[in-house]
């Protein structure tokens, strides 16, 4: 059987998983303890999710001839992180547009007071 793999394909995706959401954690701790560059752990998170969908890959993803293969392609196993990716990537453009909501209308506020 020429089906080897680095870990058991459910161990690896628990494993990065696991990784990642405590990737995520680390970065909101890091980022509310930091006075300036607090964008710096999140750009570092999106970077790692990004990778983590290529370590999965590497780690529990055999070479196998698509002949070979079952009615379910193998990587399959890669779309919970991928998926992962995306939800935090659309949660951080979601942020940003608060965030520049926010601000305008902090700045639209003040020129109405003093203007």
């Amino acid at each position: 059987m020429d089906e080897h793999t680095i870990l058991p394909p459910l161990l690896a995706v628990a494993l990065i998983f696991t990784i990642n959401v405590l990737a995520m954690i680390a970065a909101v701790i890091t980022s509310r303890r930091q006075k300036r560059f607090r964008w710096l752990p999140y750009a570092l998170l999106a970077a790692w999710l990004l990778t983590s969908i290529f370590v999965l890959a590497f780690l529990s993803l055999a070479d196998i001839s698509p002949e070979r293969n079952g009615p379910l392609p193998q990587e399959v196993l890669l779309l919970p992180v991928a998926a992962q990716f995306v939800v935090t990537l659309i949660s951080y453009v979601f942020v940003l547009i608060w965030i520049v909501a926010k601000r305008t209308a902090t700045r639209l506020a003040r020129s109405r007071k003093f203007g």
